[in-house]
């Protein structure tokens, strides 16, 4: 269950994730220099901050979900990643034994 407030303020604020950025900062800034936390474990716990403040985020017009709420399939992308064949002819290693 999220929690109220981000809830709250995720809905009627649209510069909640710039909150969301500060209050993760300042969480770091705070647990290295008050708490004296080492800044791994300060890290960490701004990751988690962010991670449980950020799931009321609104989603991006770049998102886009199909109906069933999968993501949409690129077929161009896979056509396009084939793997292309090299000719021998033109491969300059290994040199011939020939030379000078």
């Amino acid at each position: 269950m999220p929690f109220p407030s981000t809830c709250l303020a995720a809905a009627s604020f649209p510069y909640w994730p710039f909150v969301v950025l500060a209050l993760s900062i300042t969480f770091v800034i705070l647990s290295i220099s008050a708490l004296r936390l080492h800044p791994f474990l300060a890290l960490i716990g701004a990751a988690l901050l962010t991670g449980v403040l950020s799931s009321s985020l609104p989603p991006t017009s770049r998102t886009s979900t199909k109906a069933n709420g999968s993501a949409p399939s690129n077929s161009s992308a896979k056509a396009s990643a084939k793997p292309r064949a090299i000719s021998a002819s033109s491969s300059a290693w290994p040199p011939s034994s020939a030379s000078a």
